[in-house]
């Protein structure tokens, strides 16, 4: 079910049966059985596409909302020339999207410099 940005965003039957059957699994990963969850999950491509799918748009959201208010900060604290930010156990990299979203939305360019070290390198292909 690979993505394809020009085609429109329908998905078949058999695909969204899928997903969501995915995203009931990654749920309960997370949460009741979070015992089981293995460090490896984002590896297994249903679980990975739940998450990008269904779990990544809200959790960037979860970022994004609060750099609003931080935004309206009297110190001006996001506009200052240079912010730094790290961004430790960064799981698959949803603060940094959000934080990406955040100052893209607003036209600013904030990233000047940067490393990204990624365990999971499979994650950021897909």
């Amino acid at each position: 079910m690979a993505h394809d940005p020009h085609q429109s965003d329908t998905m078949s039957r058999q695909d969204m049966n899928a997903l969501a059957a995915d995203v009931v699994r990654l749920s309960r990963l997370l949460t009741r059985d979070r015992e089981g969850l293995p460090a490896s999950y984002l590896n297994d491509k249903g679980l990975r596409r739940a998450y990008v799918r269904y779990f990544l748009p809200a959790n960037i959201s979860k970022i994004v909302l609060p750099l609003n208010e931080l935004s309206r900060h009297p110190n001006a604290l996001l506009s200052r020339e240079n912010i730094r930010i790290l961004d430790i156990g960064s799981g698959p990299g949803t603060a940094i999207l959000g934080m990406l979203k955040f100052f893209s939305d607003r036209g600013l360019q904030w990233i000047r410099s940067g490393k990204i070290c990624r365990k999971r390198k499979r994650f950021l292909r897909n």
